[in-house]
């Protein structure tokens, strides 16, 4: 079962990219705030809901295929490659920092 944030940001959203709404839409609509829309998003992902987003498309959707969502599902795996390898890069400059008594 949805909360009401989640059935409202759900209903929003439409089916295909080529209808995709942006943020500020969903703001604007929803009356939420940018960081309820983007915590909502995030929870009605982690429950199984498809909402789909794309760096060159700027907003949200669901798709309309199974590629629409694979496409994402890889957008999303790069950027937490990309995130972890920064955070591992982070770690070591940090390490070394200290081993060398060095400022951070």
């Amino acid at each position: 079962m949805l909360t009401t944030n989640q059935a409202i940001i759900y209903s929003l959203i439409p089916e295909g990219r080529d209808k995709a709404i942006s943020r500020r839409d969903l703001i604007d609509v929803s009356g939420l705030s940018d960081s309820e829309i983007r915590a909502t998003i995030k929870e009605l992902r982690l429950v199984g809901k498809i909402i789909t987003s794309h760096s060159a498309i700027k907003g949200y959707y669901r798709p309309e295929t199974r590629e629409q969502a694979m496409e994402f599902v890889r957008e999303q795996r790069h950027r937490g490659l990309a995130c972890l390898a920064v955070a591992t890069a982070s770690e070591k400059a940090i390490n070394e920092a200290e081993q060398q008594q060095l400022p951070i």
